[in-house]
């Protein structure tokens, strides 16, 4: 039986207190100190784990404000926190042992646009990507550019000073930053304008430009010395650029890069530019890395506005990747094989390209060039598939077989471009020398390339290894003039500050930081440790994932590798609504209900699990009747989440909606619904279960014994009574109602669409090679019937004689409540009789994508084969491919396709099907991006889930049905039903309008 793991860590009274007197103060956003959101927090997308206290998600300034007076009274100055942006950091920036304040939930709206200005006021929780979408009709953007700029936050950019692609040109995000409000350990809010025509600044900023000026007054030739002249100059603290040549103390530049050390930021105004409007991106190859650095000096000459590498080993992990089919032709040489490495040169300019594309045009159409060949890309579909592989370069690394994954410990260092090409030479040696893979990738134009060296940090050798290359690395990086850290800031590398900087400048860093937070409570430890020492300085012997992972059995580890390779790189936390993952977290905002927070917290119960002496082999699912397992939890106690954290892993499961976007759409593949099943069928081994999951477990039969008497079980579910009933006592609501007639009682009306064996031994050669055999599934022949129907008279309108195989139960409600040995019996009895009828030789495809795709995904897993049963769709793209076009295509588009997300992430092919489909027969079929419905199967009709299944509906097919001047059509369908229930119209399958046409 499954153990108890009570919560470890508790808070202590000191933390408590604060806690309860930052409440007493009015704090109007959410305070969470449960041990489950700390341990998603303790991680980010570096190699390091640091369990916080709590957090904070401020509602406003003033809660913030709120916070910071709660730390500045006497019997508070012992605690301390750190804020915290899109988790992305790769060096531990926000990792803390006190609280975070995390703005990302609730302040993140932009306050105002400006277009006349250039100006835009954010607050610090706003997306990069969500401000640049709201900047492009007004043809302006926010110029820095970071590669999870999807999730990354203008609040952790300034404490970055982020930037990326393109900063040559741009510069990075301090150089963007006119004006901050923040709030410092006084309790106050304080306005830092770094504007010519700036007021006055108030008594407290005065006096820390005044102490700011001193002490850069007192060190100008140690920072001249020191400062390295680089276009990537050095952040955190930022002493060469915080006081000009005229004396003005620029103290947003000391806030850029400070990584929440010197005060916390509650809003920023940024200045923003003209989006360019022309713009051409060369892919050059070369036969080796070495090659393509040592062309990067030739290029700068060429003035582009950036110029990135990927090297050998990241082309070659692409080869595998579905990016690769959408760059092959741009970038492989001329006998197929994959290039050595490539650059990526853009010139982008407003109304005209800059001369410096002409001059590299004739450069290497004259073979002048030092490339071994190149491609030209004008078209943005072109350019945007070239610069999603280099954004995916950190993923593509990511996915690296193996226990040693390539981690971001000296991933940023920058040198100047002439010299990079001889750098590299040595950084390669050096981590040969420990025969460790890497792979490399970067901003050549500027000297910095990211570089993981591959690493196993379950083994403690390794861990030590990652200290050792960091070291040797810091002082190769500063012997060709250079730096470490240049790009993802200090972080756990903060120890390297004090031996770079010398005594002198350290000890200016030290006076800066006790000029803003004098009590030294603002993430303490990272840039710089004043003395005494709250927090000793942040290094890199600090404990790691694996310092924790390792206390997992290795057997463990392996059979549950979604939980453990999850390396934090936050894909999960996009904030766009029409990204498919993940929509528990976009409608909740809660990082918990993420893929990333449900990995965290599963590694921590494997963890708390060994240390009981017991892994998941130990334990045994419930094997006993379903219907005595229903009646012995019927009435049982709720459970109290503080008293077993396996009570708080469960609760992050249960808002999964098992949609499986994070196993394809996580550059990591991390596969939530699998470990989700897993572990909700041990728990429930020893806890009770909802009583909808035993509905739900015997959906399949259970809607096909009443579509037997489907009047009489309409109508009962129209009663109050029993729906009332159904909620209160079941969990469950809006119940759909049964088709009339179901497809089962249709096909008694045609029994030559009905398939037994007999039928198939009637028929002569002709008959059976134009057999395309139907499986069913219990959504659409008991609920949507006339979509079943469809798609059978489609089949038989396009020539063909369809087959339905009666009715057998896939098991999938079973697989997503976690009953994992009724699944596993079910699959074994459906696979039997799709093997027989496969064994015909003919077309198998089914109509629901969720059950489809199910047949492969989670039939792997629990039988050890996949059912080879085909998307509908599939099929009939390429059955019409077979055959002439029968209208000319219309020029207008007519339709519009919400596809399944299911079907959009597992089955690529799925919306380019549908659309070949409908342009063969002269129809034109929109095929743009949606997010998640929020039905899920039965996700949609718990009680305990309505609220959030509702907000994920209108997070965007709610806006986007309302906008869509052509007709919707919805394969999915738990997507039509939840169309039916909130806005009461009904979604027709694109089969139906297919149909219609070939009947017109």
């Amino acid at each position: 039986m499954l153990p108890t793991l009570p919560p470890e860590h508790a808070l202590d009274s000191l933390h408590c207190a604060f806690v309860e007197r930052v409440a007493a103060l009015g704090f109007t956003g959410d305070i969470d100190t449960s041990y489950a959101t700390r341990i998603t927090l303790a991680t980010d997308n570096s190699a390091f784990q640091t369990l916080p206290a709590g957090v904070f998600f401020p509602r406003d300034e003033a809660d913030i404000e709120r916070v910071a007076s709660a730390l500045a009274e006497p019997e508070f100055q012992a605690v301390y926190l750190a804020p915290r942006g899109g988790g992305t950091s790769t060096i531990g920036c926000s990792l803390t042992a006190g609280f975070v304040l995390d703005c990302s939930r609730h302040m993140n709206r932009i306050v105002s646009i400006d277009p006349n200005a250039r100006e835009v006021i954010v607050q610090p929780g706003v997306v990069l990507d969500q401000l640049n979408a709201a900047l492009a009709e007004h043809d302006l953007f926010f110029a820095p550019n970071v590669a999870p700029s999807s999730r990354a936050t203008l609040g952790g950019m300034a404490n970055t000073d982020g930037c990326g692609k393109g900063s040559r040109i741009y510069g990075k995000t301090s150089d963007h930053v006119l004006a901050t409000r923040v709030v410092l350990t006084d309790g106050a809010a304080h306005v830092i304008d770094s504007r010519d025509d700036a007021p006055a600044p108030d008594a407290r900023i005065a006096a820390i430009n005044d102490r700011v000026k001193s002490i850069i007054d007192d060190n100008r030739g140690e920072i001249a010395r020191v400062f390295p002249d680089l276009s990537r100059y050095l952040s955190g603290y930022n002493l060469a650029q915080a006081v000009d040549a005229q004396g003005r103390c620029h103290l947003n530049k000391l806030i850029g890069g400070s990584e929440g050390t010197l005060a916390l930021v509650s809003e920023l105004t940024l200045k923003l530019t003209p989006i360019p409007n022309t713009t051409v991106l060369y892919a050059l190859r070369y036969d080796s890395f070495d090659a393509a650095l040592r062309d990067a000096e030739r290029l700068v000459e060429y003035d582009p506005s950036a110029i990135e590498s990927v090297d050998e080993k990241v082309m070659g992990l692409a080869r595998d990747n579905p990016i690769y089919e959408r760059v092959r032709d741009m970038i492989e040489n001329a006998d197929g094989s994959t290039p050595g490495a490539v650059n990526l040169v853009e010139f982008a300019g407003r109304d005209a390209l800059p001369e410096g594309a002409s001059r590299l045009d004739a450069a290497l159409n004259n073979d002048e060039a030092g490339a071994t060949g190149h491609y030209r890309a004008e078209s943005a579909e072109q350019r945007a598939a070239l610069w999603d592989l280099r954004k995916g370069g950190v993923g593509l690394l990511g996915s690296t077989p193996g226990a040693k994954k390539p981690l971001p410990f000296v991933e940023d260092t920058v040198v100047d471009p002439r010299v990079l090409a001889d750098y590299v030479a040595d950084f390669r040696a050096i981590l040969d020398e420990y025969g460790v893979a890497y792979g490399m990738f970067g901003h050549i134009d500027v000297g910095c390339l990211h570089v993981r060296p591959a690493l196993d940090l379950t083994d403690p050798d390794d861990e030590r290894i990652m200290r050792e290359i960091t070291t040797r690395v810091r002082h190769l990086a500063e012997s060709y003039g250079g730096l470490l850290w240049n790009e993802h800031g200090k972080g756990y590398r903060s120890e390297y500050n004090r031996p770079f900087f010398g005594e002198p400048l350290y000890g200016a860093l030290g006076d800066i930081k006790r000029a803003f937070d004098p009590r030294n409570q603002l993430n303490p430890g990272k840039i710089v440790a004043l003395e005494p020492e709250r927090v000793p300085i942040a290094a890199m012997d600090a404990p790691t994932r694996g310092t924790f992972d390792r206390q997992i059995p290795a057997d463990e580890r392996t059979a549950f590798p979604g939980a453990m390779q999850c390396n934090g790189n936050g894909a999960c936390f996009d904030y766009d609504p029409a990204h498919v993952m993940c929509p528990s977290y976009r409608a909740t905002r809660d990082r918990l209900h993420s893929p990333k927070g449900r990995a965290s917290a599963m590694r921590e119960w494997l963890r708390q699990l060994a240390a009981t002496g017991q892994t998941t082999a130990d334990l045994v699912p419930a094997e006993s009747p379903l219907w005595l397992r229903a009646a012995r939890d019927l009435g049982a106690a709720p459970t109290d989440p503080e008293a077993d954290f396996s009570h708080q892993v469960w609760q992050a499961m249960d808002g999964c909606l098992s949609c499986r976007a994070c196993a394809t759409q996580c550059p990591i593949r991390v596969d939530v619904p699998t470990f989700k099943s897993e572990f909700l069928a041990l728990y429930h081994g020893r806890y009770a279960r909802p009583p909808a999951d035993y509905a739900l477990a015997g959906l399949e039969t259970g809607a096909a014994w009443a579509a037997k008497l489907p009047g009489l079980a309409n109508t009962a579910l129209r009663v109050p009574a029993l729906r009332r009933i159904l909620a209160d006592k079941l969990g469950l609501v809006d119940p759909p109602a049964l088709s009339r007639p179901s497809l089962p009682a249709w096909l008694k009306q045609y029994p030559a669409y009905r398939y037994t064996p007999d039928s198939w031994a009637l028929m002569d050669d002709r008959e059976r090679k134009r057999t395309v055999f139907v499986f069913q599934d219990a959504f659409t022949s008991f609920f949507d019937a006339p979509v079943a129907i469809a798609v059978v008279e489609l089949i038989a309108a396009l020539g063909y004689r369809p087959q339905v195989v009666p009715f057998s139960a896939s098991g999938k409600p079973l697989h997503v409540k976690g009953f994992l040995p009724e699944f596993e019996r079910t699959a074994n009895r459906h696979a039997r009789v799709v093997e027989a009828v496969a064994e015909h030789g003919r077309p198998l495809v089914g109509i629901e994508p969720s059950v489809t795709l199910a047949l492969d995904t989670d039939y792997r897993q629990a039988i050890g084969r996949a059912l080879p049963v085909q998307p509908f769709e599939q099929w009939l793209a390429a059955a019409l491919g077979e055959q002439a076009p029968s209208v000319v295509a219309d020029a207008s588009p007519t339709y519009r396709l919400f596809n399944h997300c299911t079907a959009r992430t597992e089955s690529s092919a799925s919306s380019r099907a549908w659309r070949d489909a409908f342009e063969h027969l002269g129809l034109v079929l929109e095929t743009g991006d949606v997010g998640c419905c929020g039905m899920s199967g039965a996700y949609g009709h718990e009680a305990r889930h309505r609220d959030t299944s509702q907000a994920i509906f209108e997070l965007s097919w709610a806006e986007t049905l309302a906008a869509s001047t052509p007709q919707p059509l919805v394969p999915g369908y738990s997507c039509r039903s939840q169309i039916a229930r909130f806005q009461q119209k009904t979604a027709q399958h694109p089969a139906q309008v297919l149909l219609a046409a070939l009947r017109a």
